[in-house]
């Protein structure tokens, strides 16, 4: 799932549902301050993404609080947050196994944008 987060192909299909009036949401949230890949950097994308819903883990709890914090942020926040989360899933793919590692494009692959 990270992989996919990273790789521009979640980024797309919000993209194609905004467009189309669809609301939408993605992945799993754990428990902020929880997992390989904090659980603020995945909501940081959601509220980046324009994701209006999520699954949370039963033990999730805060998120009016961190939404809030979020909606303060600039452009340039979820910037720096979404490469934090394209470098931290490499970090795992990596970990994982080559398998893994292979499928996470570059950074200059997803700012350059994903064909439509």
């Amino acid at each position: 799932m990270f992989e996919l987060l990273t790789d521009g192909t979640v980024e797309s299909l919000c993209r194609r549902l905004s467009q189309a009036g669809v609301r939408y949401g993605f992945g799993g949230v754990a428990r902020l301050g929880r997992g390989d890949l904090p659980a603020e950097r995945i909501v940081a994308e959601h509220v980046r993404l324009g994701s209006s819903m999520a699954i949370l883990s039963r033990a999730f709890c805060d998120l009016r609080e961190h939404e809030a914090t979020l909606s303060a942020m600039d452009a340039g926040f979820f910037e720096a947050n979404r490469q934090q989360v394209v470098d931290v899933v490499a970090e795992i793919a990596a970990r994982k196994g080559p398998h893994l590692s292979a499928k996470v494009r570059p950074v200059q692959a997803i700012s350059a944008g994903v064909p439509a």
